[in-house]
Formats: structure tokens, sequence, C-alpha cells
């Protein structure tokens, strides 16, 4: 544990930093310029959060790229961009923490606290509704969905602390004392440019956003810096006081915990060594120089738009012939655009043309007339132009601009495995199935490291809470996601579709119908369930459309069949809704209840209109037989 004399040193190490520039308010791509680090590696980690956030925070202005103007930009055009700039890049990162949390789907994962029925004041109650009464106001699952993937995106050398939101006292023989009351212990986060110094296992010192009451002038303001100091053995609150010029601090004991542990725990990322050291990158960080250069792009684009596609109108103009009496003279500007007052001496600008010496040509509607051709006179519309036509600046360059913009998004989108409506699978058109599934499993490969580290933070948020509220950890078991599904219904739809349509072995086919029903059905037994059943029933399972019709006229097979095959999966949710104990039926007993559910159906379709086998088929494929 460290004494109270090392504590003050460690702070006194940090002030020496402060001291050495006034950071203030400045944006920490400003701050970098002292070259002051508070350890080794700390504006490194500080940048690469800041270069993130520009494109994950709303209202995160990129300093970096926007401060230096282009080549040939004027200073009325940098003033412009930045008055008007759009984080664009916004979608992309909204789209990668949807991503993410699509793992966090309610049957991918489960929290489980044996023995603890929920009882008010009890774990498994403080982590489910306790903790909405702190202020975080979100539970520990909430917490663990919404705020731990964002941070750790933007992030990866930020960390979680768990502390006590306070410590309540008691009066006890006049003096203030810890109560026996149970403390409510909360996450916080704090970004890595909070830290300002840290030894591995040692301790970690966080300058936090509080302020503390100190003296300036001859008023107190709330303008002191506050620290938090965890080690081993306690977490600490160092407060400055006195004159806020005169940097001096208290050390006080905030939470002794003497576990021998720290409740500090890095967000984390991709890996890599710094110094000898490991140090943690976020994912996110490999597309920033893509979203970088689209933002550049975009700025760009907006400056392009304002001076080469606004509607200037650039035209011949006549020359001025506006007369005026000067002197007992008629005189006439004739293009000159002053006239000349010989008795006053003074030149005076034609009040007509302005001084330009040129008359307007443009009518009240805004259209510009042209002298046409006339016979001795060559005008300035020949006979073999157009009588009228428009002139239009031309769209090359902002639309390559366009173009940029938006290949850099899609590279930054490819890159992140981020799906949309306009993801395709490039190659040869019976590849295409194949190459679903690489990309899938390339997705699977980026996501769960990722996966995995946030329910590490979440399974120590649970374990700290455990020591800090009721002195000993909690019995909780935390199972994080095995499997990963990013895909829709309709994805796997097409998938069985591509399947089928390029003669892949059934085998193959059932696996993708397998994974379809997984999306239906919630969890992993119904969904296992529905499979084995479906692929029981329907014997047509594997036959395209033109195969089915084919057989269906041949009288191969029977109409029945074909409404089980169109309809197997809705079927059995009927089934299920109709009987909750579906499923837990002899396999027999559930496929005569399905196949029934289909004879039925045919049945009083085969009633109700011909039933000749192409009309059938129409009848199905329009969905009426249903």
């Amino acid at each position: 544990m460290l004494t109270i004399n090392q504590i003050q040193d460690i702070v006194e190490g940090v002030l020496k930093i402060e001291k050495k520039t006034d950071f203030g308010d400045l944006p920490f791509i400003k701050r970098k310029e002292t070259k002051h680090e508070y350890y080794e590696g700390y504006w490194q980690n500080v940048d690469a959060m800041e270069e993130i956030r520009v494109h994950a925070i709303r209202g995160t202005y990129p300093y970096r790229l926007i401060e230096h103007r282009a080549p040939n930009m004027t200073d009325a055009e940098r003033r412009y961009v930045e008055m008007n700039y759009k984080q664009i890049t916004l979608p992309v990162a909204v789209d990668w923490q949807n991503t993410i949390k699509r793992a966090y789907a309610d049957n991918n994962w489960a929290i489980e606290f044996p023995n603890d029925e929920g009882q008010e004041g009890g774990f498994r109650w403080y982590v489910e509704k306790g903790l909405k009464k702190t202020q975080i106001k979100m539970s520990w699952e909430e917490y663990q969905k919404q705020v731990i993937p964002l941070v750790s995106m933007i992030d990866a050398m930020g960390y979680i602390v768990v502390k006590p939101e306070s410590i309540p006292v008691e009066e006890v023989d006049g003096q203030m004392v810890m109560s026996s009351d149970l403390l409510e212990p909360i996450p916080h986060y704090y970004s890595c440019a909070q830290l300002h110094s840290y030894e591995d296992n040692e301790y970690y010192l966080f300058l936090t956003d509080e302020k503390s009451m100190v003296e300036y002038g001859n008023t107190r303001v709330r303008e002191g810096f506050v620290y938090e100091l965890y080690d081993q053995t306690a977490i600490y609150k160092i407060i400055q006081t006195g004159r806020k010029s005169d940097m001096t601090f208290d050390v006080v004991e905030y939470y002794r915990h003497d576990r021998g542990e720290i409740p500090v725990k890095v967000l984390g990322g991709i890996p890599e060594y710094r110094n000898g050291e490991i140090a943690y990158v976020s994912p996110f960080s490999y597309v920033v120089p893509a979203l970088d250069e689209a933002i550049i792009d975009a700025n760009m684009l907006r400056g392009v738009k304002a001076t080469t596609m606004f509607p200037y109108r650039v035209m011949t103009g006549n020359i001025c012939e506006h007369k005026m009496e000067l002197g007992g003279e008629i005189k006439c500007c004739d293009g000159r655009g002053w006239f000349d007052n010989y008795e006053t001496g003074v030149q005076m600008k034609c009040p007509s043309c302005g001084g330009s010496g040129l008359k307007d040509r443009i009518s009240p509607y805004g259209v510009m007339l042209m002298k046409p051709e006339q016979p001795g006179d060559p005008g300035e519309l020949k006979a073999s132009q157009p009588a009228m036509y428009y002139v239009a600046p031309s769209v090359d360059v902002p639309q390559f601009t366009r173009d940029e913009v938006n290949a850099h998004i899609r590279e930054a989108r490819r890159v992140l495995h981020i799906r949309d409506t306009s993801t395709q699978v490039q190659g040869a058109e019976d590849m295409t199935a194949t190459g679903m599934v690489i990309d899938e499993k390339a997705l699977y490969a980026f996501i769960k490291p990722i996966i995995d580290q946030q329910f590490e933070v979440g399974e120590f948020i649970l374990y700290w809470i455990g020591i800090e509220r009721y002195g000993e950890p909690q019995e909780f078991i935390l199972t994080p996601p095995i499997t990963f599904d990013f895909k829709t219904e309709y994805d796997y739809l097409m998938e069985i579709s591509l399947a089928i349509k390029n003669g892949l072995p059934p085998f193959v086919v059932h696996t993708i119908v397998l994974k379809y029903l997984k999306t239906l059905f919630y969890n992993q037994l119904e969904s296992a369930s529905a499979f084995n059943l479906i692929v029981q029933s329907d014997r047509l399972l594997t036959m395209d459309d033109e195969e089915v019709t084919m057989k269906l006229a041949r009288g191969v097979i029977s109409d029945w069949e074909v409404v089980l095959h169109d309809s197997a999966v809705s079927f059995v949710m009927d089934l299920v809704r109709e009987n909750p104990s579906y499923f837990d039926q002899d396999i027999q007993a559930q496929i005569d209840q399905l196949v029934a559910k289909a004879q039925s159906v045919a049945a009083s379709s085969r009633a109700s209109r011909p039933t000749s086998p192409q009309s059938l088929v129409n009848a199905i494929a329009s969905g009426s037989a249903t």
C-alpha cells in the first residue's frame, strides 16, 4: 500500500507537468503542442481517442483535419468550411455499434444468480434495480449494453473503475463515523486523458471532473483540482485546498477494501507492443484514415459547390448609352461609365451603369436577350443557333469529389464488416453463397475478441460491486455470447435460394435452414426441434420452385406436400402458439399434427377453386393457399 507521503510525491510529480503550461480548456490536439507527457505514450493514447471521437461523438470538431487550410483556399473559404462543417461519418460509427450490439441479443448470453431470488437489498436486486437509483441511472445490463460498447470503441486505453457513490456516515459520541448502511458501488469511466500517473498493479491516479473550493483573490471559487488514486488497499481523494496558485492538496482515504487488488480495469482492444509494454488500440482506429479522408473531401466538396456551382451569371453587355445634361450640353456615357463636368472639374459616376460602362441586358424575369442576326447585321445570335439554351457550370469536379467521399466511407464499412442494403459479395454467380459464408466467418473472427473483452469488463464490475457492497465477492454466473448471428431472416432466405439454385448438397441447405430457424425461435432447443421436425416432414425441402411445379404436374407429389413445403415454418409457429408444449411431444406426434394441418389447408383450397396443378401452384405462390 502507498503511504500519504508517497501519494503526495506522486501528485507533486504530476503538478510539475501541469505547471509547465496552462492547459485550460484547450482541445487535446492543442495541448499536445506543449510536448509534455504525464507518462510515455500519453499523447499517443489521447490522439487515438480524439481521432475516433471526431467520427463517433456528436459535436466533436476535427481541429487536426481542418485547422490548416487547403492550397489556394482563401481565409473566407476556410471560415465558410469551418462554420458549415458536418459530421458525415457518424452513421458509420452508429452502424458499427449496432453490429456489435447484435451479439447482445437476449437469447445469446445469460447471467444467473444462484440462490438469489432478487430480494430488495440483495446482490441481484442491486444489479438489476438498485443501480438505477444511483447517479448512473441504469441497471448493470443497460450499462453493459449501452455504455461499455461505446467507450470501448472510442477509447481502448480508457478505464472502468468501481467505487462507492458516497460514504454514508453517522454521529457516534460526537464523532462522525462510517455507518453500517450498505454502500452503493457504481462503475465509472475515466478516459485515457484523465490518467495522469500509474504503475501497473500498483496504483492509478486519475484527474476527475470534480472541482474543489479554493481561494482566488478575495473570493472562493470552485476551480480546484480533485484527483482519485486507486491502489491495492484503498481509494484516495486528493483535493486541492487553500489558494488556487499555491497548489496545495489534502489526501483523504475515501474507501478501504484491503483486497490486494485494484478496482480499475482497462477497456482493451487490439493489443500491440510499445516500448516492451502491451497497449491497446480500438478496432475502429483502423478505419480512421479512410473516414478522415471522407471528412476532408466532404468539406472540400462544400467549398467546391460554393465557389463553382453557385449560379453566377457571365454575359455579354451592351455599351451604356445613357445621356444627361451637364453644363448646358447633352452628354452620353458611351461606355466610359463617367461624366466629366468641366464647369465644376468633378467627375460623376453614370447613374445608369454605375460606372461599368455597360447596360444590363437581363429582363425582369432573368432572361438574357441576344440581338438576332439580320441582313447586313451579324448580330449576336446566329440563325443556326438554338433560339433558347441554358448555360450551367460543369459538375465533373463536384462529382469526382462526391465519388471520393463515398469510396472512403465504403472502404471503412468494408474493413469493419458492416452490412447494409448496398453490401454485395463480389465474384462469379456460383460463388456468391460461398462468398457470403466467408464474409460471415470474417465478421465472426473480428467481433468475437471485442465481445469477449466487453464481457470481461462486465464481469469485473459485478465482482467489485459484490466486494464494495457486501465485503466479499457475490455468486453469479455470466455466460458471454458463444455464437454470433449478424444476419436477418431475409439474408438467410437469400442464401437458401442461392444454395438451391446453384445445386449445393442438401446438407448445406439444411445448415442454412437451421440458422434461419434460429432467427425465428427464441432459444436453441426450440430452433433445433423446429429444424428436426421440418427436415423430417418436408421431403421437398431442397427442391426449387421449378422442380416442385414439374413434379406436381406429373402427380409425383401431392398438393398438401406443396402447401407444407411453402408454409412449414408458419404452421410450426401456429402449432406452438396453440400448444406451448408442442415440442415436448413424441416426434411422430409432432409430424402427424404438422402434416394434418397442411392437409387441412390443402383440402380447403381444393374445395374453393379449380384443382389443376398449375392453378394450385399459382395460388400457393400468391399466398392465398394458406
